[in-house]
């Protein structure tokens, strides 16, 4: 195992923080029992309305002491999780950067094992470590799914291309609560362009993975993923339709802006599936509010679904003559 000297890297933990009120302080502790230094904190609060940011200032000033820089970051107004994920990204001043939402938890030691890997392996951008998924219910967890699984850990074998290429295809376990960034990757890749408001995660790594930064895993568990109506991203995808459609543009936006312009880099069939998968995201989008471009995503559908049906009985007749 690779030990860090003295002239440690700075950490950056950036902590997601809407309506979290009641939870918030869970999620600093885990920051707080972390044994790696130094650590800068950054809460970013994007304009809740529960005292949110209250609570995480009070908790920074009674923990001062623990780290390098502490921070509230104070949104004017609500603007998204992606937009308040770049606010802190820009403020931090860490080589390597963990976004954490302000209902998850990292486990001990979780900064080291990750800042370990970088030192262990510079050529990798990003690392992820395992997550597992729990419900809290009176004062007692119960663990439940872990990520990746078994199955998953070949693609973090793979070259960046065959990364970006599994992403498309939604093959790799991944889940955000897991992953750690080098500051390198956010220097080189371009995410408020893309007037994406709540999806936040995988658009970053379908635009590290195409400049070229690959994914290790660290081979160890880092955090807990909380599985509850009151988490970050389950909250604002279903708190109202108008959210709900917010998060589904975002959806259209990631394969406009991102996948379809870069299908080239894609096998034949994923060029398929992309387009297909495409076109449900609008579909889904535009469900009841435009009749004709519904007609039309429908009608588009339904060729590409009787192309499928024909394509792959051609391809397993000429495999079993």
């Amino acid at each position: 195992m690779t030990r860090l000297g003295n002239d440690r890297p700075l950490f950056s933990v950036v902590v997601l923080l809407y309506n979290q009120a009641r939870l918030v302080e869970e999620a600093l502790e885990s920051v707080f029992a972390q044994g790696y230094g130094p650590v800068e904190l950054l809460v970013c609060d994007d304009a809740s309305t529960d005292g949110s940011a209250d609570v995480a200032e009070r908790w920074c000033r009674e923990h001062a002491l623990r780290f390098s820089r502490w921070e509230v970051l104070r949104q004017p107004g609500n603007r998204g999780i992606l937009p308040n994920q770049l606010n802190g990204i820009r403020e931090s001043r860490g080589k390597y950067i963990k976004t954490l939402a302000a209902d998850d938890l990292l486990l001990p030691d979780a900064l080291e094992t990750a800042a370990e890997f970088f030192a262990r392996e510079p050529g990798f951008g990003l690392a992820c470590g395992g997550v597992q998924a729990f419900l809290a219910s009176e004062g007692k967890r119960e663990l439940g799914w872990k990520w990746p699984g078994e199955a998953d850990l070949p693609f973090f074998s793979l070259s960046p291309g065959l990364q970006y290429r599994h992403l498309v295809s939604g093959q790799t376990g991944i889940l955000a609560p897991s992953v750690f960034v080098s500051r390198e990757v956010y220097e080189n890749i371009d995410l408020a362009s893309l007037g994406i408001r709540l999806v936040n995660d995988y658009p970053a790594w379908l635009l590290a993975t195409l400049a070229g930064f690959r994914f290790g895993f660290i081979g160890k568990d880092t955090g807990l993923y909380r599985l509850s109506p009151a988490s970050l991203s389950q909250h604002t995808a279903r708190q109202d339709a108008r959210v709900r459609r917010r998060w589904r543009a975002d959806v259209v936006r990631t394969h406009r802006s991102i996948i379809l312009p870069n299908l080239g880099k894609l096998g034949f069939a994923e060029r398929y599936h992309a387009r297909y998968k495409a076109l449900q995201a609008e579909n889904r989008l535009f469900n009841g509010t435009r009749p004709f471009r519904r007609f039309a995503s429908n009608a588009c559908l339904l060729a590409m679904s009787i192309f499928d049906t024909v394509k792959w009985k051609a391809l397993f007749r000429s495999l079993s003559s």
